[in-house]
């Protein structure tokens, strides 16, 4: 069984933001095609959430609340091969 234990996926409105060019590797798609090409069993997938350490507590929640309720319908959608792990507000802030 082959296990992927760390993989950043980014929410469509993550993906569209212009530092990623249209070229964001972060997708459920690129994680859902690897299944296929390597024959993974499982993803563990996350949001990086890097981007929130400039961000306040009150402008950090609501991008958190959006990102951990992408993760759960994705994991919903595919539980036979994705565990999601929530985001949590950098530094414990």
């Amino acid at each position: 069984m082959i296990i992927d234990w760390h993989t950043h996926v980014h929410s469509p409105r993550e993906q569209a933001l212009p530092f990623w060019r249209g070229r964001c590797p972060a997708t459920i798609e690129n994680v859902l095609r690897l299944h296929d090409e390597v024959g993974l069993a499982i993803s563990v997938i996350s949001n990086s959430g890097h981007y929130l350490k400039s961000f306040t507590r009150e402008e950090a929640l609501p991008v958190i609340r959006a990102a951990n309720e992408y993760m759960a319908s994705l994991r919903d959608r595919h539980k036979d091969k994705l565990v999601a792990i929530a985001t949590a507000i950098p530094g414990g802030r």
